[in-house]
Parts: C-alpha cells; structure tokens; sequence
C-alpha cells in the first residue's frame, strides 16, 4: 500500500513539475514571437521624466523661496515676512538632512566596510569543521549541484486535476474553483 502511495505521489509532483516547467517558460527566444513594445522600458523613462519634473519644480520652488528670504522688502509686508520663514524651515530641514547624511557616512566609516566572504573561504571553513587534518591538503573546490526548488501555485495544481481523467469531476476541483475566486 505504501509503495503505491509513493508512487502515486511521485508521480503527481513530476506532473506538477513538468507543468509549472511549462508554464514559466520564456518564450523570448521564439522566433515566431516578435517584440512590438517594451512597456517596462516605456513606464521606467516616464517615471524617470515624472522624477526629474518634480525634481526641477521643488528646486525652483526652493530657489524663490532663497531669492524671497533674501529680498529688502518693507519689514511691514505679511506675505514677505511668511516666505522669508518659509524660506528659513527649508534652509533649516535641508542643513538637517545633511548633518545626517553626514553623520551615517561618519558612523559607516567608523564601523569600517563590509566584507563579504568568497565561495573559497567557506570552503577552507567547511574543509576544517568537518574534521580534515590541517597539514593536509585541501581536496579541489567541487560545485554541489543544488536541486532547484519550484513553486508550484493553485493554477499548475488545478491545471493538473483537469487533465487528470479521475479527478476531472472530483469535488476538490470544484472546491479549488471556489477558492481561486
């Protein structure tokens, strides 16, 4: 009995794999498929036009704000007085902004940089735990193949029980429909 579960599970995920396998593929290499636009790319430079519009309207926004606070208007003039403390709480959040930049750059300098260890080195560290004599030499650097683990979601998995001749009508099918919407 338990030889046939298994089988019968094995069987199902090498369905499912072959099925999400499928699914994922890029068809970039077809030659069929031609390429008529690339939305990625147009959305990315109209978001980088809509950042350097903003950008340039808060800097000229910012660059009145300096020429108000500077300007010898009458000392009685109420629109005069409320640009020039505009102009000051920016002048004052933009010192702020920089005293903090400042400060992390000081504390990351002192903290020193990152190191990142190479694949080499976690091999020298896995070679000595494992317990291999340290004046022997090291075996050569060999790749393990990792198995590829796959996401299998609700569409490979209701995909597979309609094409399943005994589960076709089966109330998980029917549940899973349920629960997709």
């Amino acid at each position: 009995m338990s030889h046939a579960m298994e089988a019968n599970l094995r069987n199902t995920v090498e369905k499912l794999t072959v099925i999400n396998q499928h699914r994922a593929e890029a068809y970039k290499e077809d030659t069929p498929i031609d390429v008529t636009s690339q939305v990625r790319s147009q959305l990315r430079f109209l978001e980088d036009i809509d950042r350097y519009n903003t950008k340039k309207r808060a800097e000229q926004q910012r660059e009145m704000l300096l020429k108000a606070a500077r300007s010898r208007a009458r000392p009685d003039d109420p629109e005069a007085a409320l640009l020039k403390e505009k102009a000051r709480q920016v002048q004052h959040e933009e010192d702020e902004i920089m005293r903090k930049n400042a400060a992390n750059v000081a504390a990351l300098n002192a903290i020193g940089p990152r190191k990142r260890k190479k694949p080499d080195e976690d091999l020298a560290t896995a070679v000595e735990s494992s317990g291999a004599v340290a004046g022997s030499t090291p075996q050569p650097y060999t790749t393990q193949l990792r198995t590829r683990q796959r996401r299998i979601g609700l569409k490979d998995y209701l995909f597979y029980l309609e094409q399943e001749r005994p589960m076709r009508k089966a109330k998980e099918l029917f549940r899973s429909y349920l629960r997709q919407t």
